[in-house]
């Protein structure tokens, strides 16, 4: 069986007829309730009236999921019974010998849905889940799969909404699809009958504190400025973000500070660097006196730690208690001296 990404899930459900069971694996909760709406939707059409939805929020007993699975439908009328496993992953741990003999002989009207934060790749059942079930990818996007995928949403909503638009609201908010569409739903309201989303429209609607933050912390980190970069972190980890969230959105913000140096060394404007780079105005001018006179080789120094610190941070589970000790020590090296050659491996790992 297949592995889908949480964003073409619902393409592949309109492509391929529906599986036996489908584990949502990832951390992200709004993907997650996204991929199950999509599955509700999908069996509860006017060509099965017979269908029926059981969604079990506290961890269920074999025969509560499995009997269930195996009812028929409703005096005998075409439709599909769709049972929800909401700890997916505690009753994949728990019952997978039942998993794996269900998975064998599946009810010919029944689909188990598994919401699994992780999936322990080592158990027989999880084995069997990637041979017998659709596993959809809901870890948290990227930054570009969030630009497209907002881009699509307000489409969907009668509106156009520009590119300029797009960057000033994933930058404010974050790739975040439940938060972003909560603000695409403001937006939509607010510009009532016009046909585009501007961004004016994102800097007088979406509030500004979290991309005001993270622009401070990547250009900290451009300035050398390793207390300012500690404490910036420092707030955002107390206002709820993660390790692997700061770590996407500098990779993201230093790619766009190295494109913004390279425009500036050929005389481009602040307007049309912002169009090429996708950073509203505002944070062009600001990042222009941060990055000016920094060297390629800084660049490619710090896009290399990060691409490392992202690939460590989805390797290894990182408990909570050690995100700021984690954080903290890799901002350090990221803060290096511009000049200073490196030592030893461009890894965050804290130092022992």
């Amino acid at each position: 069986m297949p592995t889908v990404k949480a964003l073409q899930f619902e393409k592949h459900l309109q492509q391929e007829p529906l599986a036996p069971a489908y584990a949502l694996v990832g951390e992200d909760r709004g993907l997650v309730s996204m991929c199950v709406s999509l599955l509700k939707h999908a069996v509860e059409t006017p060509d099965m009236p017979g269908s029926m939805t059981t969604d079990l929020e506290d961890p269920p007993d074999p025969p509560e999921v499995f009997d269930e699975l195996h009812t028929q439908p409703f005096m005998g009328m075409a439709g599909v019974r769709l049972v929800i496993v909401r700890e997916g992953a505690d009753f994949v741990s728990r019952h997978g010998e039942r998993i794996e003999a269900y998975l064998e002989h599946p009810a010919g009207s029944g689909v188990l849905v598994l919401c699994c934060e992780k999936l322990d790749g080592r158990l027989k059942a999880a084995k069997a889940l990637k041979s017998g079930a659709v596993i959809v990818n809901c870890e948290k996007v990227r930054w570009g799969d969030a630009k497209g995928w907002i881009v699509a949403a307000a489409r969907r909503e009668g509106k156009a909404l520009a590119p300029e638009a797009a960057s000033a609201l994933i930058e404010a908010v974050g790739p975040n699809l439940t938060a972003l569409g909560e603000e695409l739903e403001k937006l939509v309201l607010y510009v009532g009958d016009e046909p585009q989303i501007t961004e004016r429209d994102v800097d007088e609607i979406v509030p500004q504190s979290r991309s005001n933050t993270v622009f401070e912390l990547s250009d900290a980190i451009a300035r050398g400025d390793v207390p300012g970069a500690l404490r910036t972190a420092e707030d955002l980890l107390l206002h709820g973000e993660g390790p692997e969230g700061i770590v996407g959105f500098l990779a993201y913000r230093m790619r766009a500070l190295w494109q913004t140096r390279r425009l500036l060394q050929k005389g481009l404007a602040t307007r049309e660097i912002s169009r090429s780079v996708g950073m509203p105005e505002w944070a062009v001018e600001k990042a222009s006196r941060a990055v000016r006179d920094l060297p390629e080789a800084w660049f490619a120094r710090e896009v290399a730690m990060l691409a490392e610190a992202d690939v460590e941070l989805k390797s290894t589970s990182l408990p909570a208690r050690e995100h700021a000790t984690w954080l903290s020590a890799f901002l350090v090296r990221l803060c290096q001296p511009r000049r200073r050659p490196l030592r030893g491996r461009s890894s965050g790992r804290t130092p022992r």
